[in-house]
């Protein structure tokens, strides 16, 4: 599989999480898809029900959700990685695909 997508319900939160194959890195698809993804995803689910965790040695994760217009809610840790907790902005304050290709 060269890339995925979910959102799935965990201990009573929505949560997001993607893998794209390395070959796909910086051409700007996982900040497309996910844009899309949350997009739709928060027509549906209430933003506080949602939460985005990244690794704090992730930080190419970390600058891509920020660039969808996730926001830090709080540090914590998920299967023993220590890291931050995000949640998207609200819908109208979330850039598009087109704005992200400049």
């Amino acid at each position: 599989m060269n890339w995925r997508l979910w959102v799935q319900k965990n201990d009573g939160k929505w949560d997001f999480g993607y893998y794209f194959r390395e070959s796909f890195w910086g051409n700007g698809y996982a900040s497309e898809a996910c844009i899309c993804l949350l997009r739709h995803a928060s027509e549906i689910i209430d933003n506080e029900d949602f939460k985005i965790f990244i690794a704090k040695r992730n930080t190419n994760s970390k600058n891509m959700i920020e660039r969808c217009g996730c926001i830090p809610i709080s540090a914590g840790s998920n299967n023993g990685e220590s890291g931050w907790y995000y949640k998207p902005a609200q819908q109208d304050a979330a850039p598009d695909s087109a704005t992200l290709r400049g």
